[in-house]
């Protein structure tokens, strides 16, 4: 019976992934907001199991700065992140994860790092396809980097892995405000 409520669940879950992914907002429904807003409340989701499982996070960004966004949907993406991260350093010794921004004249670079060693080299370059994981079979849907790069780009934004960073790190660039 659990094996049966854990597929239904799962199912579920794609469902919902694939409607955000196939859904296209309004193009007028941007505003100014808070880039630490929409990272504590995505963070809210996990705060729980982080200090359960003693993953310290650690978000280094200061309060005043703002991205012209859907919330809802950058929110989204923040999720996927720490999801994703949770499940890469839940059975590590040292767990953390730290948020910092980097800002130029015409981008603001958010640096999303967990203390989860690179990712697997036979699947980096596809890593933002749909349906490519680097979880364990029944762990995940690989579509949550899939539709963080979809929703980015709708943003005018961009998410990578920076395959230079000695532990786990994406980066999400969005436009400064002007």
């Amino acid at each position: 019976m659990e094996k049966i409520a854990d597929t239904t669940s799962r199912i579920s879950g794609i469902i919902s992934n694939l409607k955000t992914f196939s859904h296209e907002p309004v193009a007028n429904d941007k505003k100014w907001i808070s880039l630490n807003g929409v990272i504590f409340d995505a963070l809210a989701n996990y705060q729980e199991n982080f200090d359960t499982n003693e993953i310290k996070i650690d978000i280094r960004i200061d309060s005043e700065i703002e991205i012209f966004c859907r919330k809802k949907n950058i929110s989204k993406v923040f999720q996927n992140l720490f999801n994703n991260s949770y499940r890469a350093i839940l059975k590590n010794d040292t767990k953390w994860i730290r948020i910092e921004v980097l800002t130029s004249n015409k981008t603001l670079k958010v640096l999303f790092t967990d203390s989860g060693k690179e990712i697997d080299e036979s699947i980096r370059g596809n890593l933002m396809n749909p349906f490519i994981t680097s979880k364990n079979d029944g762990q995940g849907t690989g579509l949550g980097l899939s539709l963080s790069t979809n929703i980015m780009e709708r943003h005018n934004g961009r998410i990578y892995l920076n395959e230079l960073s000695e532990n786990t790190q994406f980066v999400l660039v969005f436009p400064m405000k002007q």
